[in-house]
């Protein structure tokens, strides 16, 4: 994992075409690498989530070279690597684990990398929106145990809204949830962590404790698409 860390540090400060393809053989190595760890984790998390125990590493993970169409950073490569594993692939839409490894050059304002777990969903649309606050306005006690669960983990509140949405009153005893935009839980680990001899163990673990958020979460969200959740 040192390699990969290694990499990426020396990316986020050549982040141009000449430096990546002059370390392109190393990049390969390291996909490999990743791609062989994320295919441990979807085995670890499908041991207590049969919703991704099919999926492929391809589903799973994401290519380097950023999409530069609409950005006004124009640096070709993500200085980060992560896989989410979610059911029926990265792009269902459905709430899923993500693991991002990002470390954070030494000369740089930033004092602590950037690696992270999270559980959940972003960008939802309008009718996943509309079905999780449904859900929680019934059903409050059961989404904030399962948020109470996932020990270590923090919901995460960018984005959230100012005022409760309509039709719900300002002072619900679930306020804080129903305006939120997106629902996940995150927690930031340190290098040590991910140099751990036993990452993908710890990782299901940690893992383990979201897995009640995303149940809660994929049945809302399955409603939302008029499909029946199956697991």
């Amino acid at each position: 994992m040192q390699h990969l860390l290694d990499f990426f540090s020396g990316l986020s400060e050549n982040n141009n075409k000449p430096w990546f393809d002059a370390h392109k053989i190393e990049y390969l190595k390291i996909k490999a690498y990743f791609e062989s760890l994320t295919a441990r984790l979807i085995e670890g998390i499908g041991e207590f989530d049969p919703s991704v125990r099919n999926l492929t590493v391809k589903e799973c993970t994401y290519r380097i070279y950023r999409d530069l169409r609409f950005s006004r950073d124009k640096t070709p490569y993500k200085n980060h690597i992560g896989a989410f594993i979610c059911p029926f692939g990265k792009c269902s839409g459905y709430s899923g684990y993500y693991f991002h490894i990002q470390p954070v050059p030494d000369d740089t304002m930033f004092e602590t990398d950037s690696h992270m777990l999270a559980t959940g969903i972003y960008f939802a649309p309008r009718e996943v929106l509309k079905s999780v606050r449904e859900d929680i306005d019934c059903n409050g006690d059961n989404f904030d145990s399962s948020v109470k669960e996932a020990a270590g983990f923090e919901m995460d509140i960018h984005g959230m809204m100012k005022r409760v949405p309509v039709p719900y009153p300002q002072d619900h005893p679930y306020a804080r949830y129903l305006k939120c935009r997106a629902w996940c839980l995150d927690k930031k680990v340190d290098s040590g962590y991910v140099l751990s001899e036993n990452l993908v163990g710890n990782l299901v673990e940690d893992y383990r404790k979201t897995f009640k958020f995303c149940q809660t979460l994929n049945k809302a969200i399955a409603y939302a698409y008029d499909r029946d959740w199956p697991y």
